[in-house]
């Protein structure tokens, strides 16, 4: 049965900006539902169902960067090369080229050589281009902390990618304004039953050419605007395929969503608010929650509480 959804109040959704990088939003986590590859499948329907990837790994390593980049760069990193050949290949070809293409780039403060370095592997091709590899891990890899640390290959790429878009992300008034392309070759996703909030649960590829996003399928189609997403053509093997990458923790709304016998359309408007299961997991034992209040409108601040090992963020907004 066709289901269309069309939610008029979505021009109004752009909120205020909240903590660096979004807040992980634990506000309506509840009971989590499964879900395989990032949506889950009801058994009334074989055709997979957009909706929170819950099973994503989702770490935005908010308040434990720099302990990160020590772990990654005394061990991580180079054993995750030596277990993974491809991704050793890639990470090495792309210094090489990272160490040509920074001379002509303007890089925020705290930039790191391996955040580009991260973009460029990301976006290498090859037979069995490595985003896919990596894409299809990390729709797994939040299914629990232990799934994650035991088979979760990425880590060290998983920290640097996420790192980059944080460090370049642009103004969401700015970023919302521009609209951006998604297009899926043989899948065609449904929206949940009332539509709601949805995340990609993968770092998404996207193009500010509508042409570009239609070379690579129409199963189903997606205009989005993003907030957390970043233009990364200065950054990319491939520059001229106008990509906006956008991370797996961005919440969007369904605005609209309708299909014909050729292809499902979606409509996602950012609520410029991200959603987060983990927070530096890879160091940490426990996890971070956010509590959000309804006022005032903008971030006021963020406190530490330390009870023991347990630690809790306190975002006002």
């Amino acid at each position: 049965q066709s289901l269309e959804i069309n939610r008029p109040d979505c021009q109004q959704l752009l909120l205020p900006a909240g903590m660096p990088w979004g807040a992980p939003n634990f506000k309506s986590m509840g009971r989590l539902p499964g879900a395989a590859m990032g949506v889950s499948r009801q058994p009334s329907t074989p055709r997979p169902v957009l909706d929170m990837a819950f099973n994503a790994f989702d770490d935005q390593y908010i308040g434990c960067t720099e302990v990160m980049e020590n772990i990654i760069k005394s061990k991580l990193l180079r054993q995750e090369k030596l277990r993974h050949k491809v991704f050793s290949k890639r990470w090495e070809a792309a210094k090489k080229q990272w160490n040509n293409n920074k001379k002509n780039l303007s890089l925020p403060r705290g930039f790191k050589d391996e955040n580009g370095i991260a973009i460029l592997a990301y976006t290498s091709g090859g037979e069995i281009p490595l985003y896919q590899e990596f894409n299809k891990a990390v729709r797994e890899a939040g299914k629990s902390r232990a799934y994650y640390l035991k088979h979760f290959p990425f880590k060290a790429l998983h920290f640097y990618l996420t790192r980059a878009l944080q460090l370049l992300k642009r103004d969401c008034a700015e970023m919302y304004e521009m609209e951006v392309y998604r297009g899926v070759r043989s899948l065609r996703y449904q929206p949940g039953k009332r539509g709601g909030m949805v995340r990609f649960g993968t770092f998404a590829s996207s193009s500010l050419d509508r042409n570009v996003a239609h070379r690579f399928g129409s199963a189903t189609f997606f205009t989005i605007r993003t907030c957390f997403g970043v233009p990364i053509a200065d950054f990319s093997y491939i520059r001229d395929e106008e990509e906006v990458l956008i991370p797996v923790y961005e919440r969007f709304r369904v605005c609209n969503f309708t299909q014909d016998k050729n292809s499902n359309l979606f409509v996602l408007h950012s609520t410029n608010r991200t959603f987060s299961r983990y927070n530096c997991s890879s160091q940490f034992s426990f996890r971070f929650f956010c509590l959000h209040f309804p006022s005032p409108p903008q971030l006021i601040s963020l406190t530490f509480l330390s009870f023991g090992k347990l630690f809790l963020f306190v975002c006002l907004y």
